[in-house]
């Protein structure tokens, strides 16, 4: 099994870089996104967590909808949560792994994986913010169902529906 400090080791190898960690924190940018890997060394679980950006002014139910319909099962978050921050309403991707099951390689794939997710949902959310950015805000239909999964039309593609 290897430490927090080899694993970053072993994944600065793989990338070519040293990724220096205080106090169990590690921050890296990939393509410009802010990813914190964190430590949490008392139930010894590696957690990542990034930043996908800010809600939309208007349209929240719809894309709520959507988060949770892609949390339920990791359906659409590959493996990851989507939530949102309480003090500042911002949406983050975060993932844990089990640091004992982990070394470089498994690490890398699973941080790319990560990316991609983090990636996708960027975009979608910019996708999301354009499309709703109209004068008009979302009123839903009195006979739509709250609890039915939410249509985001070509904003959805590469979901699993559940």
């Amino acid at each position: 099994m290897m430490t927090f400090d080899e694993l970053l080791k072993a994944l600065g190898d793989q990338l070519g870089v040293e990724l220096p960690q205080d106090d169990g924190t590690c921050a890296l940018q990939v393509d410009g996104m802010d990813i914190t890997i964190h430590h949490l060394a008392q139930v010894d679980l590696l957690l990542m967590d990034a930043e996908v950006g800010a809600p939309p002014p208007q349209g929240l139910d719809g894309l709520h909808q959507a988060m949770l319909n892609a949390n339920y099962l990791h359906a659409g978050t590959g493996a990851a949560t989507i939530s949102r921050r309480a003090d500042d309403g911002i949406y983050h991707l975060q993932q844990t792994d089990w640091l004992g099951r982990l070394d470089g390689a498994t690490f890398a794939d699973t941080l790319e994986r990560f990316i991609d997710t983090l990636e996708m949902w960027r975009r979608l959310l910019a996708d999301y913010r354009e499309h709703n950015s109209g004068d008009e805000a979302e009123t839903p239909h009195p006979d739509t169902d709250p609890l039915a999964p939410a249509d985001l039309g070509a904003y959805s593609s590469g979901f699993l529906r559940v």
